[in-house]
């Protein structure tokens, strides 16, 4: 699966107990960087991470 800048996903936060929705705000050497919908902070991320942990990571159904 391709993950390019600008595709939205999702990622599980305990301390809200939903999903997150995250856009991909950049893509470099096998690290993803997430950005948060209406956060500052970057979350970084590997690859295999974001593709193999479905419990914390998923890319989101509706992208709109």
């Amino acid at each position: 699966m391709n993950i390019e800048v600008g595709q939205v996903w999702e990622m599980y936060s305990k301390q809200d107990n939903a999903w997150v929705r995250m856009i991909v705000a950049k893509v470099e050497d096998g690290i993803i960087t997430l950005h948060p919908e209406g956060l500052l902070e970057l979350i970084l991320v590997h690859r295999r991470e974001l593709l193999n942990s479905p419990e914390r990571f998923r890319q989101a159904r509706d992208a709109n």
